[in-house]
C-alpha cells in the first residue's frame, strides 16, 4: 500500500474512483474460517446487514422496518437512521457499529464498496499461501 492509497481507503471522503482504477493492483486478499458463522459466510452476513443499514440510511424520515430476523432488538418496528443510530447507543447496542460506520463513511458509495468486496475478495477464493493479506 502507497501513501496515495493508505489516503484513500482512511479518507472521510472515500474516493471510490481512484479505488476503482486501481483495480489491477487490488491486494489477493484470503479469508480464514469455515462455519456458518465464520470465515467467507461472517461476510456475506456482514455485507447483508450493511445493506439493510443501507436501505435505513436512505429511508428518510419515513424510515422502514428491518428484518425481524436480523434486528430483533428493533421488534418489526418502524425506524429511521436517527432513531436506529439513538437506539443503539442508549441500549448499548454494538454488534452494528462496524456497518453503521460503514454506512456513514462511504454514504452513496456504500452499495459500490460493496459490490467492489464482494468482487475482489469473496469472489475471488484466493487461497492462504497466495494472499497478500489473511483476514
Amino acid at each position: 500500500v502507497t501513501p496515495d492509497d493508505e489516503s484513500m481507503l482512511t479518507s472521510s471522503t472515500f474516493n471510490l474512483d481512484a479505488c476503482d482504477e486501481k483495480f489491477m493492483s487490488f491486494p489477493k486478499i484470503h479469508i480464514n474460517g469455515k462455519g456458518e458463522n465464520s470465515g467467507v459466510n461472517k461476510w456475506k452476513l456482514v455485507m447483508k446487514q450493511i445493506s439493510y443499514i443501507y436501505d435505513l440510511y436512505n429511508s428518510g424520515t419515513s424510515g422502514l422496518v428491518l428484518p425481524r430476523e436480523a434486528f430483533p432488538e428493533f421488534r418489526g418496528e418502524t425506524v429511521t437512521w436517527d432513531s436506529f443510530l439513538i437506539e443503539c447507543e442508549n441500549r448499548e447496542i454494538t454488534r452494528f457499529h462496524a456497518s453503521m460506520s460503514v454506512v456513514s463513511t462511504l454514504e452513496d458509495k456504500t452499495m459500490s464498496a460493496m459490490e467492489i468486496f464482494q468482487r475482489e475478495v469473496l469472489d475471488k477464493k484466493y487461497q492462504a499461501d497466495d494472499a497478500n493479506i489473511v483476514l
